[in-house]
């Protein structure tokens, strides 16, 4: 059996009443993540070298 594509809309009938409907379904747009938090978020400090070794008792 060959893959066929639907370009419209199907419906489907039990006992000559409708149903179901088959439609394509709807894409949204792709969005990019970049830039998603300018102006939500701030950083303060240092995010690269941040030292949490005062936070696990395993360290001492």
């Amino acid at each position: 059996m060959r893959n066929r594509v639907v370009t419209g809309t199907e419906r489907t009938a039990k006992r000559g009443r409708p149903a179901a409907t088959l439609q394509p379904v709807k894409k949204k747009s792709w969005k990019s993540p970049k830039g998603a938090w300018i102006g939500k978020v701030e950083i303060v400090g240092d995010i690269v070298n941040f030292d949490t070794s005062h936070l696990w008792d395993a360290l001492r």
